[in-house]
This record gives structure tokens, sequence and C-alpha cells, in this order.
């Protein structure tokens, strides 16, 4: 009952009070029955896997989702991604930049776009998607809402 606790832009108690499961499928459970691995760690993105971390890996694909704005630096992040894709990789995110305001480089999507296609990274779609933050709209009477940038890029070349 995630909106229980929130009484404030109630539509009606229905709402209020719904339940939600959560996960509605249990990611590792789904990864072993088609044979893959999934791990998740707990910390620092950037000091855990950057090429010295301690739990520095290669990857096939990396999600972003809602997270690329999140750290101090966003060339940290690129950094740290780059690092754990191989060749031929995909980097799929979705999410807006909506940096916090003690963060000094801001970049646009074009400028940070263009950050990764200078390092060996080819867009295969690039597409702008309404997205509310939590909640569908009409269970609020009012949410964050993003524009947010939905994206594939696939890694060409090593540094």
């Amino acid at each position: 009952y995630p909106l229980a606790h929130l009484f404030a832009d109630n539509r009606n108690v229905d709402t209020q009070y719904m339940k939600l499961q959560v996960p509605a499928r249990l990611p590792l459970a789904e990864a072993a029955a088609a044979g893959r691995k999934m791990r998740m760690s707990a910390g620092d993105f950037v000091q855990l896997y950057r090429r010295d971390g301690p739990a520095h890996r290669e990857f096939d694909a990396v999600l972003t989702c809602f997270f690329i704005d999140t750290g101090d630096h966003v060339l940290d992040y690129v950094d740290t991604i780059d690092g754990v894709l191989r060749e031929g990789g995909h980097w799929i995110n979705l999410g807006p930049l909506s940096y916090d305001k003690s963060v000094r480089l801001k970049l646009t999507w074009e400028e940070l776009q263009a950050v990764w296609e200078d390092i060996g990274y080819h867009f295969a779609s690039v597409e702008q998607k309404y997205s509310a933050y939590y909640l569908q709209p009409g269970v609020k009477l009012s949410t964050e809402q993003f524009d947010s940038v939905f994206s594939t890029a696939i890694k060409t070349k090593s540094r």
C-alpha cells in the first residue's frame, strides 16, 4: 500500500489504499529460467564498477533508468558504463536530465549523446517519451512527469 501515508492529491480512498506488489515478476528467477545470470550490487556505482573497482566486470548490456543524471559528475558515469560494456554491447537509457542544483557540469542531451559518439558509440534509436516518475496518470491528482529520452546505443569500438 505505497500511497496509504499520502493524504494530499488523492482522487479517492480506493486509490490511496491500492495494493501493489513489487516486483510483479522476480528478475533473478526470470534470468535463471532463461539460463542467464543477474547480479545487483549495493553501493556507489562509480566506486564499485570503475575499471579498477571491486565489482568491475564486463557486460553485454547496461540499462540506466532515471539514473544518468544522479551522480556528481555525469562524465564519471559515462566512463564507468563504457568500462563495463563489451564491444558490441548495448547501453539502454530512459530518463530525464534533471540534475541536482549542486552539479556543476549539466550537459544537454545533445551534448551527452555527442560524448558517447566521440568515444565510439552508435545510437540505434533516440526517442522522446513521456513518463510519470512512479505512477501512471490518473492515480493521483498530481504527480511528477518528465519528457524523457529513451535511447539505445551500441559500443562499436573499445577505448
